[in-house]
């Protein structure tokens, strides 16, 4: 699991937030290896989460694979989600983490 704290500057005009947490958020990290079923790494393929969760669920911009088929993708949230390769759901993770996908 990846952990990174950055800036958060409306989070401070908030009374709900805790002041620990003020101008901070937690992002997570997740990385996707995606491969072709001969065992190549897939360099340039379009990565996504598709996020569970009410308030903090959603879909992640895209990443893509670098040469090694590797996607690294940042999120706020943990939890259950969909992997999406180029746009079609191949597995359900529980993020942050990190998976092999095979296209």
């Amino acid at each position: 699991m990846y952990l990174c704290r950055c800036n958060l500057s409306f989070a401070s005009k908030y009374k709900h937030v805790p002041s620990e947490f003020q101008n901070k958020i937690i992002m997570y990290y997740t990385k996707i290896i995606v491969q072709h079923k001969d065992g190549s790494k897939a360099k340039g393929v379009k990565v996504s989460l598709s996020i569970n969760g009410i308030f903090s669920g959603g879909v992640t911009p895209n990443s893509y694979t670098d040469r090694f088929g590797e996607a690294i993708i940042s999120h706020e949230s943990r939890g259950s989600a969909k992997v999406l390769v180029n746009g079609t759901t191949r597995t359900t993770i529980q993020v942050p983490g990190e998976t092999v996908v095979f296209i």
